[in-house]
């Protein structure tokens, strides 16, 4: 015996609480659920036939790098090896997730580095940018500019790399 159950009844089943369902007999569960498997599938249909319309990926495209963006990585390239120098760690430490201290150190003043740079040499760029080129967010970059202001010898290591990469 099947019944057509409609798209209605199928979302109003899987909306149900499972004390709910189990009033139900197991043969008209199987077909409401059957029936809302059909109904979600024929969204996804319609939502990927949306998305195909409207041409929206799931990921943006890459774009090749400009002569702008790749002196700006070297500028980074630059500022993190100094940083490096200053705070005696591996360049891969500080690119990575690490949170030992004169690592996230290291770290945390080269992107104060930056963000000085920002305001100073380099020509729209943002935190988001900075934070993208040391895998992180604009957030983490505004919390190391602030605290490579506040903290002395992260001050003297960022005021030092500043002056090298200025040329003064």
């Amino acid at each position: 015996m099947t019944t057509t159950i409609s798209k209605h009844h199928a979302l109003t089943y899987i909306a149900m609480p499972k004390w709910r369902r189990d009033d139900i007999s197991t043969s008209m569960r199987i077909e409401y659920a059957d029936a809302a498997i059909d109904v979600l599938q024929e969204e996804i249909k319609k939502l990927r036939a949306e998305r195909k319309k409207a041409k929206i990926r799931k990921r943006p495209a890459s774009r090749p790098l400009s002569p702008a963006h790749i002196a700006r990585l070297a500028n980074v390239d630059a500022v993190v090896s100094m940083a490096c120098e200053i705070f005696k760690v591996r360049r891969d430490a500080v690119m990575s997730r690490s949170k030992v201290l004169p690592v996230v150190e290291a770290r945390q003043v080269a992107m104060a580095v930056m963000v000085d740079l920002m305001n100073d040499v380099l020509e729209h760029e943002s935190l988001s940018s900075i934070a993208r080129m040391f895998g992180r967010d604009h957030a983490t970059v505004m919390h190391a500019a602030r605290k490579a202001e506040k903290i002395g010898h992260m001050k003297t290591a960022r005021d030092r790399i500043l002056s090298e990469v200025r040329g003064t």
